[in-house]
């Protein structure tokens, strides 16, 4: 699974002056990208519904390995805001 900031770095690979790297290439990056953003949004989805402190262990095992610990502290900050969207809607 690519890092995030990997996923933000992918999108170059959709330039037109960078069609010279292989397909085989560009595609796997852009799929391992694509799965990533998906288990991030699926995760950020989740939350609206949890009740309690969010931790580090709140994000999934198989996503919290392919995040540096920057990229964990993001996602967990994301997931907190999605988490009290939901208390200040009520």
């Amino acid at each position: 699974m690519p890092k995030l900031h990997e996923v933000q770095d992918a999108s170059v690979y959709l330039q037109p002056e960078h069609r010279e790297i292989s397909e085989d290439c560009e595609t796997m990056q852009l799929d391992d990208a694509i799965e990533l953003g998906q288990a991030v949004f699926d995760l950020l989805s989740s939350c609206r519904g949890r009740q309690g402190i969010l931790t580090l262990s709140s994000i999934p095992r198989e996503l919290r390995k392919g995040l540096s610990s920057d990229e964990q502290y993001k996602v967990l900050s994301w997931m907190k805001k999605r988490q009290n969207g939901k208390s200040k809607e009520a």
